[in-house]
């Protein structure tokens, strides 16, 4: 079985694993922490391989979790489709893109940390937003 992870959690995973063998050997309290901490941090920031359906007019969800909103948003005088996918600890925590197409602008929100099961963490936490160019739309 092929197993990987996000490439950039790999120095807190080898330094992790290094504190889980010196504890081992120290105090075993500690050990079991660092243990269950590296446990974790590998299973949050894992990147198990999708199968995706081919074609060009296929849509599929660039992420697990729930999807607690779907609305409309308008800026200017352009109106997009913004979909809220809410992400637990134990859902595998990689976006990907929906569909097969070409990024046009991307905008980096700063913003708090809000709960995000509440409705205005989607308005008011950090976020990235991706504004994508699909020819597929056109033909719906």
């Amino acid at each position: 079985m092929y197993f990987r992870f996000h490439k950039e959690i790999s120095a807190a995973l080898i330094i992790l694993f290094l504190l889980v063998i010196f504890f081992y050997f120290i105090y075993k309290p500690l050990f079991l922490i660092f243990l269950i901490l590296l446990i974790f941090t590998f299973y949050f920031f894992r990147d198990p391989e999708r199968v995706v359906p081919l074609g060009d007019d296929i849509l599929v969800s660039p992420a697990d979790g729930l999807i607690t909103n779907i609305s409309e948003y308008k800026e200017g005088k352009k109106s997009y489709t913004k979909v809220s996918i809410f992400l637990s600890v134990f859902n595998v925590h990689i976006q990907r893109l929906p569909v097969s197409g070409q990024i046009t602008k991307i905008d980096y929100i700063e913003g708090k940390f809000i709960n995000a099961t509440l409705d205005k963490a989607s308005e008011e936490n950090e976020r990235l937003r991706l504004t994508l160019y699909w020819s597929a739309m056109y033909r719906w």
